[in-house]
């Protein structure tokens, strides 16, 4: 029998190093702490409980939604998540372009167990993996980093998470949740280093938990 191939795959993200965070249907128990400033709101068309800035879309312009959502592009690409407040309304990937740069050839991955297209951006000091940026018919719904690197400490640019729970990536990991500014870090237990970064549409803790962002891992499959 040839020998076996260990791939790490990705039913969340078909990513182009095999690796991918998915959705399980567990339940998780998780630590809840005080929101600083939850949004409620209808629900995303692609995360569940997502709530769009009602008075900013009302009031922002085309030109300072571009201008915003490319601000915060770079500021996360940078490792600068103190103005981060979830992905602007608007924000589009043609934004994502202005912001990162040319962006790697479009790939499909399972974000909720959904196809979405998503590209990868050039590595970053807050990003040294790159960007990766989901979006649908060019509106962008998601963005993941692998092995992001602050560019402060998370609790200066942060404060404290609004809940906390056991991540299900490899390791000993916890999920570290702004629910309501749409930022999720998966941080080694003993290094604090983020393994995993998520940034959404902000939402409350609940609707988090009831997400599948609450549910992604990593599947170890051996093939032969």
């Amino acid at each position: 029998m040839p020998p076996a191939r260990l791939l790490v795959s990705l039913s969340l993200l078909a990513l182009a190093c095999s690796r991918s965070a998915v959705p399980s249907g567990e339940s998780q128990k998780a630590e809840a702490m005080p929101p600083s400033a939850p949004t409620d709101g209808p629900p995303s068309p692609t995360v569940d409980g997502a709530a769009p800035d009602v008075a900013s879309t009302d009031a922002a312009s085309p030109d300072t939604t571009a201008a915003s959502c490319v601000d915060a592009l770079r500021a996360l690409a940078a490792g600068d998540y103190r103005g981060w407040r979830g992905l602007p309304v608007g924000c589009t990937i043609a934004d994502a372009d202005r912001a990162l740069g040319a962006a790697g050839p479009e790939q499909t991955g399972f974000p909720g167990g959904s196809p979405t297209r998503y590209r990868t951006y050039p590595a970053s000091a807050g990003a040294p993996a790159g960007l990766q940026v989901y979006d649908v018919d060019g509106a962008v719904t998601l963005i993941i980093a692998h092995d992001a690197v602050p560019a402060d400490k998370i609790d200066a640019m942060l404060g404290s998470p609004e809940a906390k729970q056991p991540s299900r990536m490899p390791g000993f990991k916890t999920m570290w949740i702004w629910a309501s500014r749409g930022l999720t870090l998966h941080r080694d237990d003993s290094s604090g280093a983020v393994a995993w970064l998520y940034a959404y549409a902000p939402m409350t803790v609940d609707a988090f938990r009831a997400s599948w962002l609450a549910k992604v891992e990593i599947h170890r499959t051996r093939v032969r």
